[in-house]
């Protein structure tokens, strides 16, 4: 199974993403037409396939009733995927009722049948297991890596195509648990036929600022802002320089490289073109201008180093503070408080 990320370790990162080829970038910002792009509806119900047991299966299109397909890819003897084992078990068994259907998609060529069942035996993985040797499903996913998980909503088209969860860092760093479950929130929004691209952050920083009497403004590309965002109560905008002058503060989110199976924009330059907060555009704005960012950032991305740590910034208390604030809420919310305080 093919990587863009010279390091292994799921991410394609912005040195990752310079050192590829001219070719090399164009496959990766406009794959081949077989991958259909994330979020649009497919115009067939694709390759019918036969699991180990021999059951039929259309990957590409959930069978009548069926709400979701998920396609877990993995290749045999992953580390990473073996550790995933029980946490996809658990998803599956959670889902079952609630009209979604999984599937095991075992995409290294050399293994046979045998070893694939032995292997998902030897896990407790009980899920049906599809051979995708040559690979045809990860085309038409776009799937990258091992293991990562398709989402393919009733119509046909590719709700999501990513990491499981945000267990495994960088440079084989592990957590003690994730701190976002990229699949199950994948799978609750199709559920609620509700659009995921890109958007979960966004959503969320939108409700609590709205209810604060803020005046919120979403920009940015048009492939990156959901449908329907004016609904929640916010303003929408497609340049930053033509709103920068009314904003107190600016809030940047990162591109997430990790994510970004197909091209939604150009390049990278001309996103940071556009979309970057330079010091020229902070000399644009107000004087008093607060620059905040969740965290991480993609310096030379999203906004530049000289604007990352200058006197405007505050994204390094904005992380810091987070954690508190986290750490508070869960502390209310487990009733442990004594009266009165």
């Amino acid at each position: 199974m093919g990587r863009l990320d010279a390091n292994g370790d799921g991410a394609l990162d912005l040195e990752e993403f310079q050192r590829l080829s001219p070719a090399a970038r164009l496959r990766r910002l406009f794959p081949g037409r077989a991958e259909g792009p994330q979020g649009s509806a497919g115009t067939d119900s694709g390759p019918v396939v036969a699991d180990l047991s021999g059951r039929s299966w259309t990957p590409m299109r959930p069978a009548e009733g069926t709400k979701a397909n998920v396609l877990y890819f993995v290749v045999d003897g992953c580390p990473v995927a073996n550790q995933f084992a029980p946490e996809m078990s658990r998803i599956a068994r959670d889902y079952a009722d609630k009209g979604v259907a999984f599937l095991l998609v075992q995409v290294d060529p050399d293994v046979s049948s045998a070893q694939a069942a032995a292997s998902s035996k030897e896990l407790s993985l009980d899920l049906p297991i599809v051979l995708d040797g040559k690979q045809d499903l990860v085309a038409r996913t776009g799937a990258k890596i091992s293991p990562e998980a398709a989402v393919v909503a009733a119509d046909g088209s590719i709700a999501y195509c990513g990491r499981i969860d945000d267990r495994f860092g960088k440079l084989g760093r592990q957590r003690p648990e994730p701190a976002t479950r990229d699949l199950l929130a994948a799978l609750d929004a199709v559920l609620k036929g509700e659009s995921i691209a890109h958007s979960r952050v966004a959503r969320s920083n939108i409700w609590g600022l709205l209810k604060l009497g803020a005046k919120v403004i979403l920009c940015g590309p048009p492939t990156l802002v959901p449908r329907g965002m004016e609904r929640l109560g916010c303003e929408v905008a497609y340049r930053l320089d033509d709103v920068l002058h009314r904003c107190d503060v600016i809030n940047v989110l990162r591109i997430q490289f990790e994510r970004q199976q197909r091209g939604l924009f150009p390049s990278v330059g001309e996103y940071s073109q556009f979309y970057m907060m330079t010091q020229e555009r902070v000399k644009k704005a107000k004087d008093d201008l607060l620059i905040l960012a969740p965290g991480p950032i993609n310096r030379g991305v999203e906004l530049t180093p000289e604007v990352a740590d200058g006197k405007h910034s505050a994204i390094l208390d904005q992380v810091s503070n987070g954690l508190a604030v986290r750490m508070a809420v869960l502390y209310l919310l487990s009733g442990k408080m004594p009266a009165g305080e």
